[in-house]
C-alpha cells in the first residue's frame, strides 16, 4: 500500500476512525490518537469491542504509559487495528497553534465572499478554516479512495464539518448518514478528547455505545434502514379500517405517542409493530418562533380550517380510539403519564397500560439519556428524525 501520512492501520480498513487534528503528542510521533484523548480513546475501543482481538488489545493497553512509552505502545496498537480492519486518521494532519482551531481560521470577510465551505465554527461567530489549509480536504479525500472503509466513524464536529458539512454533533450522533462530498457512509460520536471539559465525562457510555455500532455497521458500505409503513394524513376509511383490523388481530403490543400545542393533542400516532403505524392529525399546530408562535392549520378543501376533521367525522374517530385504547392490548408509551394526562381529559384511562420505554430504559442504564431521541440512536438504524422538524411545538414533552 502506498504510504498515508497521519494514518494509522490496515491497508483497507472496514472501518475509519476520524478525529480534528494532531495535538502535541501526535505532532511528536506524526501519528493520530497517541496522546491523552487517543489512550481514553484506545481503552474505549477495548470495552465496545471486547471480543475483537481481545488479546492483541491487551497487549497495546500494556504499554500505555502516560508519561512516554508511546512508540511500543502504537507498534503493539498497529497489530491489533490490522486484525480489526480498523484505521485512525484526522481531518488535519498537523497541530494548531495550541490546539486552537480559531487561529487557523478566519471570518467571512477574511476567507471571501467565494469561499466554498461552510463555518468550521459557530459560536461565539462564525469562523471558517483559512484557504491555505483547503488542502487537507483534497487529502482526506485521496486518502479515502484509496483506504475504501465501508464506515467513518466522525469524532467530533470538525470530522462532521469536513465529511458532512454539519456541525451539530449532539443532533448527529449515533446515526448513519451518508457524506455526499465523499460517497461514503458516516457515523458521528463525540470526539474522546470532549471527555476532558468538565461536565463531560457522561458521554463515555455514549461514546462507547457509538463505537459498537459502527463496528457493526462497518460489515457493508451502505446505509440499511427498516421497512416502515406509515399511513399519514389518513382519510376517515383508513383509520376505521387500521383501527378495526387491529382490534380484530390484536398486536402483542400497541405503541402509543402524542403531540401537543395549545394544550390539547394535535396529532396522535400508533405502531402496532415497528414497522405498521398511523398517524392521526388534529390541529391546529402552534409552534414557537422567536418570542412568540406561529400557527400551522390544516387545510380542507384548500382553506385553513381548525382541525383536519369535520365535526362529525371528529367525533367518530375519537370513538374509534377510545375503542383502540380502552381495549385489552398492552399499551406501551415513551413518557407515557405526559400523555396520559392529555388523553384523560378527552377519553379517559387508557387500558393495559403495560410499558413505558423511558422509564424502563431508565432503570436498566440510569447513566444514559433516556429521550426519546438518544433511543432511537441506540437502538434503530432510522435517520435523526428530530432534525427533520425545523421548529419546536409551543409544548414539548420532557422526552424529546
Amino acid at each position: 500500500m502506498t504510504y498515508l501520512p497521519g494514518y494509522s492501520g490496515p491497508p483497507n480498513p472496514k472501518m475509519l476512525m476520524i478525529g480534528e487534528a494532531y495535538g502535541a503528542d501526535e505532532d511528536k510521533m506524526k501519528m493520530p490518537l497517541v496522546g491523552g484523548s487517543g489512550k481514553m480513546h484506545w481503552g474505549m475501543l477495548g470495552e465496545a469491542l471486547p471480543d475483537v482481538y481481545p488479546e492483541l488489545h491487551f497487549k497495546a493497553q500494556k504499554e500505555i504509559s502516560w508519561d512516554w512509552g508511546m512508540l511500543a505502545w502504537a507498534k503493539q496498537r498497529d497489530e491489533w487495528l490490522h486484525a480489526a480492519g480498523i484505521g485512525f486518521t484526522n481531518v488535519l494532519n498537523f497541530r494548531p497553534p495550541n490546539n486552537d482551531m480559531e487561529a487557523i481560521s478566519g471570518s467571512k470577510a477574511e476567507v471571501g465572499a467565494n469561499y466554498p465551505y461552510p463555518p468550521i465554527a459557530t459560536s461565539p461567530r462564525n469562523l471558517y478554516l483559512r484557504p491555505e489549509y483547503l488542502g487537507e480536504l483534497d487529502r482526506l479525500e485521496n486518502d479515502l479512495a484509496i483506504l475504501k472503509p465501508n464506515v467513518c466513524c466522525l469524532m467530533g464536529n470538525t470530522a462532521c464539518w469536513a465529511m458532512l458539512g454539519q456541525l451539530n454533533i449532539t443532533a448527529l450522533r449515533g446515526t448513519t448518514t451518508w457524506s455526499e462530498r465523499y460517497g461514503v457512509k458516516c457515523l458521528p460520536t463525540f470526539h474522546p478528547a470532549s471527555l476532558l471539559y468538565e461536565g463531560q465525562w457522561r458521554r463515555r457510555p455514549i461514546i462507547i455505545a457509538d463505537y459498537v455500532k459502527a463496528y457493526r455497521e462497518s460489515d457493508y458500505p451502505e446505509i440499511r434502514r427498516p421497512h416502515r409503513s406509515i399511513i399519514i394524513n389518513p382519510s376517515i376509511e383508513e383509520v376505521e379500517k387500521w383501527i378495526l383490523d387491529t382490534l380484530a388481530y390484536p398486536p402483542e403490543s400497541l405503541t402509543i405517542d402524542t403531540e401537543t400545542s395549545g394544550g390539547m393533542i394535535d396529532t396522535i400516532g400508533f405502531a402496532r409493530n415497528e414497522s405498521d403505524a398511523l398517524v392521526v392529525p388534529f390541529g391546529p399546530h402552534r409552534q414557537r418562533k422567536g418570542t412568540g408562535f406561529t400557527i400551522i392549520y390544516p387545510e380542507r378543501d384548500g382553506k385553513k380550517v381548525t382541525s383536519y376533521w369535520s365535526v362529525a367525522e371528529e367525533v367518530y374517530v375519537w370513538k374509534l380510539i377510545w375503542r383502540l385504547l380502552a381495549s385489552p392490548i398492552g399499551k406501551s408509551f415513551q413518557n407515557g403519564t405526559y400523555d396520559i394526562q392529555y388523553i384523560m381529559k378527552i377519553l379517559g384511562i387508557p387500558n393495559n397500560m403495560a410499558d413505558d420505554t423511558m422509564l424502563a430504559w431508565h432503570a436498566l442504564y440510569p447513566e444514559l439519556p433516556k429521550n426519546l431521541g438518544f433511543l432511537g440512536s441506540i437502538l434503530t438504524n432510522d435517520i435523526a428524525w428530530k432534525q427533520l422538524r425545523r421548529s419546536k411545538s409551543d409544548t414539548e414533552k420532557r422526552d424529546e
